[in-house]
């Protein structure tokens, strides 16, 4: 008698969102010093772990926040903690700017990529 295993097979779909969010985290920087202060799991302004939503019963990826764009340092925020960063003062120590920064490092972007032929958004 011979012994056979037998594996569980299952499959896993995936919405549009998730195909983005997975995109987003794998997108490979053409700025190699750029530096992450916290993980995407935690928010650096209130230090809590990710959202999550209970009618989709996913976790709510954190937003990407630039701290500084020249050098370009990024922290790992909650939606409303960037909005708040940004409208109501919360935590001042989170901006390292001068005006015109974020202008000119987006500029720099879309003139890198039109000039490789990428897409531009």
């Amino acid at each position: 008698m011979s012994s056979q295993s037998f594996k569980k097979k299952f499959r896993v779909v995936l919405t549009n969102m998730d195909l983005k969010f997975i995109q987003s985290e794998n997108k490979i920087h053409k700025n190699d010093h750029v530096e992450f202060l916290n993980s995407s799991n935690n928010c650096k302004a209130c230090g809590h772990e990710c959202s999550f939503d209970i009618e989709t019963k996913r976790q709510v990826p954190l937003e990407k926040h630039h701290v500084s764009y020249f050098p370009e340092r990024i922290a790992h925020v909650h939606v409303e903690c960037h909005f708040a960063i940004h409208h109501r003062g919360l935590r001042p120590d989170l901006i390292e700017y001068a005006d015109g920064d974020s202008r000119r490092f987006y500029d720099i972007q879309k003139n890198s990529k039109s000039k490789l032929g990428g897409c531009v958004a």
